[in-house]
């Protein structure tokens, strides 16, 4: 279990365990065919789970026995759970619920909101919880079934037509809108990998509609609805007989079921937001995208090749040294460039023997300085950490001093990019992967000033207001850095501390709205996981 400060309040919380039984029969014969098309199912109310609540007691946390269910200031603690943790996995399904998997199945779901852990049987593949966390739409036995987690009643909807169900028939890609009216998803074969109808059900008159006419080569995924949940946009990934493999964007428009291209097609190389104006119209924003709305790419001015800012085109050739950083336009235009190889060679680089240099960026939040991380090699196969800044509006550039490596290091940041930057100071991995440094980048004229801020294993680490909050394998931590990241460390919080047995471990997940982290707890000892979620704009705002 994990030791709180005297200073968290913690409450047992209750566990309410809901059975889920599915029914599957068909009401009405479907029809087939293209755009726009009907399916003509009505829903055919399934038997009712059974609701066992757990009367709240003394729970043993003398360490003999399992783990207390606490809520505190910092979130909650869920579990424990009778899933072994070898096998155990999870992840968000949305900005207050966990799913707790095993061997690839749904196993439970905790209610963050309303303190509950809900247990779950027969949930494989795809699934989706919907927006007021009240429904869990998922595919089983050929069937689409819709639980409500309060009672415990399913609904099911058949795949088959006349009157028959098929268990060779799944749904992939569930999806539900934004008020919960509508479910979208993908039907395909079990027995196959792709794709060959997309499929919406409105819940109020209980239809599956067909979206549009697709062949047995489409993958689905990546869904963003518009604001009144009446269109969404869909990324495809099309394996065709004589194009190849590339991706698009699909609009799709439920009212109508007609879909249209927004973005692409690429060779997956292009990672976009997508958002619907005052008219209802939607235009795709790259993801990356500086304060001038511009998106950076590597260039390599030998080859004349370039990488997007995602990941490297399939075809891309070797070696490939983007020394050059270009910020293009939404109209393919070079608006800056930026040239790498001064402040490379000032750091120690061999430019003129790389035969392979790519940085990954990431932009801090007011799209002005650029992180880059990553490694470069040289033609005998030595390797060179890679950890430097950009300003994209002074056109300044400094890496932190490197030295050759016989093996790829470590040296890259440990969270996503809304948790590395704060106040021209960004959070890295240091180069031999060990611990946490900080590189303040408030005086590139000078170069990066770098401040060790922890000597031990890190696994994750981010900016919580002016603190670092720090994950090792048993303990969780506040750092407060000096001013401008100088002055060393003014002091070390510890918030929760594991007891001897347990650990934390991977992965660790910020939740869809940014403001909770989800951190697993393993025990050998007891052979389960629990899962602590951190209160992070508690946090911030010193609870």
């Amino acid at each position: 279990m994990l030791r709180k400060k005297p200073l968290f309040l913690a409450a047992t919380i209750l566990l309410a365990l809901t059975l889920l039984a599915s029914g599957c029969k068909l009401t009405a014969s479907p029809k087939t065919g293209g755009q726009g098309d009907d399916v003509q199912l009505n829903p055919t109310e399934g038997q009712a789970g059974k609701i066992n609540p757990i009367t709240p007691g003394a729970v043993d946390t003398s360490g003999t026995g399992s783990p207390a269910v606490t809520a505190s200031a910092l979130g909650l603690q869920v579990g424990p759970l009778l899933v072994p943790y070898q096998e155990a996995a999870y992840g968000w399904l949305g900005p207050r619920a966990l799913g707790i998997l095993a061997g690839g199945d749904l196993r439970a779901m905790a209610d963050l909101a309303a303190r509950k852990v809900y247990e779950v049987k027969d949930v494989r593949g795809s699934y989706d919880l919907s927006a007021d966390g009240a429904r869990l739409a998922y595919s089983v036995d050929g069937c689409l079934a819709v639980l409500e987690l309060a009672t415990g009643k399913v609904s099911t909807w058949s795949y088959a037509g006349a009157g028959q169900t098929n268990p060779s028939l799944a749904a992939d890609f569930l999806t539900w809108s934004p008020d919960g009216s509508t479910i979208v998803g993908a039907l395909y074969p079990t027995d196959a990998a792709t794709v060959g109808k997309l499929w919406s059900l409105n819940l109020a008159d209980g239809v599956l509609k067909a979206i549009g006419s697709f062949d047995q080569l489409n993958y689905f995924s990546t869904p963003t609805w518009s604001p009144d949940g009446k269109q969404l946009v869909v990324r495809r990934y099309l394996h065709g007989y004589t194009e190849g493999s590339y991706g698009e964007w699909l609009l799709i428009d439920l009212p109508t079921g007609k879909t249209s291209r927004v973005a692409g097609p690429d060779n997956y190389e292009v990672a976009y937001d997508f958002v619907w104006d005052s008219a209802d119209q939607v235009r795709a924003e790259p993801v990356g995208l500086s304060a001038d709305g511009l998106r950076v790419i590597g260039f390599d001015p030998t080859s004349g090749q370039s990488s997007d800012n995602v990941e490297l085109s399939p075809d891309q050739p070797e070696p490939f040294v983007a020394t050059e950083l270009r910020l293009i336009s939404p109209a393919g235009e070079v608006k800056l460039t930026i040239d790498l190889a001064p402040a490379l060679a000032k750091a120690g680089f061999p430019v003129d023997k790389l035969k392979w240099f790519l940085a990954q960026t990431s932009w801090s939040p007011d799209g002005r300085l650029l992180l880059l991380t990553g490694f470069a090699q040289d033609d005998q196969g030595d390797w060179y950490p890679v950890r430097g800044v950009a300003d994209a509006v002074a056109k300044i550039v400094a890496f932190v001093p490197t030295t050759k490596q016989n093996d790829a290091v470590s040296g890259g940041t440990l969270s996503e990019p809304a948790g590395t930057w704060h106040d021209g100071r960004a959070l890295v991995l240091p180069v031999d992967g060990k611990g946490l440094d900080l590189l303040d980048a408030n005086n590139l004229d000078a170069g990066l000033s770098v401040t060790h801020l922890l000597t031990t294993d890190v696994l994750h680490a981010r900016w919580v207001g002016d603190a670092v909050l720090s994950v090792g394998d048993t303990e969780i931590a506040l750092l407060k850095p000096g001013a401008a990241g100088r002055g060393g460390d003014s002091g070390k919080t510890a918030i929760l501390t594991a007891t001897a047995g347990d650990y934390l471990g991977q992965p660790i997940l910020p939740s869809p709205s940014g403001d909770r982290l989800a951190i697993p707890v393993y025990s050998s000892v007891h052979s389960t996981i629990w899962i602590e979620v951190l209160d992070l704009k508690g946090l911030a705002a010193g609870r």
